[in-house]
């Protein structure tokens, strides 16, 4: 009698775990590992008290005598640690068992779930993997997930763009990456990366199909041409490398030749840099409780920097759920007249690496700072108490 020797609720419940005991109900699911559907059985009432819509499945207003859910959008790796949880509340997460429990505890809004999804998945990607996380990262929204996926991305464009991974992502991952601002690559690398994605992925239609009815097409090429950044190319890499490929329209070559011989010539390809992942400096080495703000003073910093940079903001203290009203102005110790200022109202979140509070406030465009000058930061705060350095 196994009900004696369990000596909690909690104990009985995940003895019943992937079990047919009681079992009332099935989940139908393929299992990679035998390469064959398998049935998982589970309990209506563990299901119904853990997820609402299970509730409305089977005993809502509008439920059926349900024997069997079928589950074709995922298997049984995911399956059994999302049901894991709901009986044991833990899990034995893989990244690949992660990635399915995260698209089954929203499926099924089970959000605490989520977040125990999020946190591993977003430990634990490695730029060896995070080609293979992206696309289920921006199916999913998971914001998370997609900075530190975009955040390794950055740091290592040229190795993960001349990886065998990066030829198999999908059109949707390719462009998020072409947007970036932050990626560490030239122009021309990131060109040749998507010349030879193009090339892959055409081979594989052909091989599979036979035919060319997709990635061939002047709307997908020209889809993502128009994110490469041509004008930030040397000008002998543009002709050697671009004009023979035929990718550019001879209106499109035209246009950016002549921008080499007039820098200020209006294109349809974006200049702006690509600056590369935003690095910080941290101004305090801990963080105590609390700073009050009169919303009368601003608060004033004076500083220099030993080499130019690029500021792109600043990153203040905040409380938990807190929202704070900012006025920001960078200027010249010397010269205070010239501004660069930056207003708004910011809700403060949890910064993971560092276990506080607090919110970032970006400049519209990042201002160039001089080395050897002085400039004074000043932040005038209206809010509620937050935490301080």
């Amino acid at each position: 009698d196994w009900q004696l020797t369990k000596t909690s609720l909690n104990s009985r419940v995940a003895h019943t775990f992937n079990s047919p005991l009681m079992s009332d109900v099935a989940f139908v699911v393929e299992d990679p590992a035998k390469q064959d559907v398998v049935s998982i059985p589970a309990h209506k009432y563990i299901l119904g008290v853990s997820s609402p819509v299970f509730f409305a499945m089977f005993y809502g207003q509008m439920s059926t005598s349900i024997s069997k859910v079928e589950l074709p959008d995922c298997d049984s790796v995911g399956l059994i640690e999302f049901l894991r949880y709901l009986y044991c509340n833990r899990v034995k997460f893989t990244m690949e068992s992660a990635i399915q429990a995260l698209y089954l505890s929203k499926k099924y809004l089970v959000p605490s779930l989520a977040k125990h999804c999020v946190t591993y998945i977003r430990d634990n990607v490695t730029p060896q993997i995070v080609f293979d996380v992206l696309p289920y990262a921006l199916k999913l929204a998971e914001k998370d997930i997609l900075d530190r996926c975009f955040e390794l991305v950055d740091f290592h464009a040229v190795t993960l763009l001349g990886s065998q991974s990066f030829l198999t992502v999908t059109e949707d991952v390719l462009v998020a990456l072409l947007q970036r601002d932050s990626l560490r690559v030239t122009e021309v690398d990131l060109f040749r990366a998507v010349q030879r994605w193009l090339a892959h992925n055409v081979e594989q239609e052909c091989s599979v199909t036979g035919e060319l009815n997709f990635l061939h097409t002047d709307k997908h090429v020209q889809r993502l041409m128009a994110l490469i950044r041509f004008p930030l190319m040397k000008q002998s890499e543009f002709i050697n490398q671009v004009v023979p490929s035929g990718f550019l329209s001879p209106d499109d070559v035209t246009q950016i030749m002549l921008g080499y011989v007039t820098p200020q010539k209006a294109c349809n390809f974006s200049s702006q840099p690509r600056s590369g992942p935003i690095k910080r400096c941290a101004r305090f080495q801990s963080t105590e409780r609390w700073f009050l703000y009169s919303g009368k003073r601003a608060e004033t910093v004076a500083f220099t920097v030993s080499a130019s940079v690029r500021l792109h903001g600043v990153r203040l203290y905040g409380d938990e759920h807190a929202c704070y009203r900012v006025n920001l102005e960078l200027f010249f110790t010397m010269s205070p007249e010239h501004k660069h200022t930056k207003n708004g109202c910011y809700n403060s979140e949890l910064i993971q690496t560092d276990s506080y509070h607090g919110y970032d406030v970006k400049f519209d465009t990042p201002v160039m700072l001089k080395a050897e000058i002085e400039y004074q930061l000043s932040a005038l705060i209206v809010g509620p108490p937050s935490c301080y350095g």
